[in-house]
């Protein structure tokens, strides 16, 4: 059974800002610098928003879907960002897909993302909610 209140709570603050999403891209960036790629890779794919850019350190924090590939829940968390994605395409308030690395003991690293949708970013959240199709607009 899905808890309501918490997801109502959840989807509230992650849609705060998901109204200025661009049009989402065809094309995920391509695969990560030799460097950063590791043999023993834990990679998964989710859907989030953007609360938070930090071009200093490439660090990205992102309210993001259930990731069943890690065991993780709907969260708010910070994670790394390769090398080869251009982290310039990416403002807070922006619904994104990514795929990314969870194998290292220190933060997650991003290797591909994308802008997606807004009905996209809630379907992945609510794959129960009975969303509209999106517009050739």
């Amino acid at each position: 059974m899905i808890n309501t209140t918490r997801l109502g709570l959840t989807l509230g603050s992650l849609l705060i800002g998901v109204s200025a999403c661009t049009p989402a891209s065809d094309e995920m960036h391509k695969a990560p610098q030799a460097q950063e790629a590791s043999t023993n890779q834990l990679v998964a794919r989710a859907y989030g928003s953007v609360l938070f850019k930090n071009t200093d350190t490439r660090t990205l924090e992102i309210t993001h879907s259930p990731v069943p590939e890690a065991d993780w829940p709907i969260m708010q968390m910070q994670f790394q960002v390769a090398n080869n994605v251009d982290m310039a395409e990416f403002v807070p308030g922006d619904a994104v897909e990514f795929v990314f690395d969870y194998s290292t003991a220190d933060l997650p690293l991003i290797v591909a993302m994308r802008r997606t949708s807004p009905t996209e970013l809630i379907g992945a959240l609510w794959p129960e909610a009975d969303l509209p199709e999106p517009s050739e607009d």
